[in-house]
């Protein structure tokens, strides 16, 4: 087992974490990460690409209708569209749904609230506004997280069929 603060190895009798000295809560978080399958990087990349083309389509709907108005709603369509899929029971947009991968809380693997589905819509913003560099952090990180993933404390892992 790994520690899910750092990813030291940890065995079940620990309580702290040898190496950053973090309190583990409990060893089914860490005994979770390593039976979940991490979702690949041409899988997220796919699903987004997916959500983009449905955003698109929905935006230029919105935006007919919005120009009446004189409103343009895009980043707070695509803020809203994220977090409602984020956090429903399928745990993930029209595109991970259809790459069977899914976004969990990383502490508990269980879904995220629509709060905590918000703060990682903004951040996965933040993420991609530069080029996609928050994006490259999954080639890195051990448990393949975007650094949106890091600063909201969720994962994208393959759906169990």
């Amino acid at each position: 087992m790994f520690c899910i603060h750092c990813g030291a190895d940890i065995s079940e009798e620990d309580t702290v974490c040898p190496n950053c000295h973090a309190q583990l809560h409990s060893h089914q978080a860490a005994q979770f990460h390593q039976a979940e399958e991490h979702a690949p990087f041409s899988k997220r990349a796919f699903a987004f690409l997916i959500d983009l083309l449905f955003i698109m389509v929905l935006f230029s709907l919105v935006t007919s209708i919005m120009r009446v108005l004189g409103v343009y709603l895009l980043p707070v369509l695509v803020v809203v569209y994220f977090a409602l899929g984020w956090s429903s029971e399928k745990q993930g947009t029209f595109g991970m749904t259809l790459q069977e991968i899914k976004v969990s809380d990383f502490e508990t693997g269980e879904r995220i609230s629509f709060s905590k589905a918000l703060l990682r819509s903004v951040c996965m913003l933040l993420s991609v506004a530069v080029l996609f560099l928050g994006c490259l952090f999954m080639f890195w990180e051990k448990n393949g997280r975007m650094l949106h993933d890091l600063l909201a404390g969720t994962m994208v892992t393959v759906r169990n069929k």
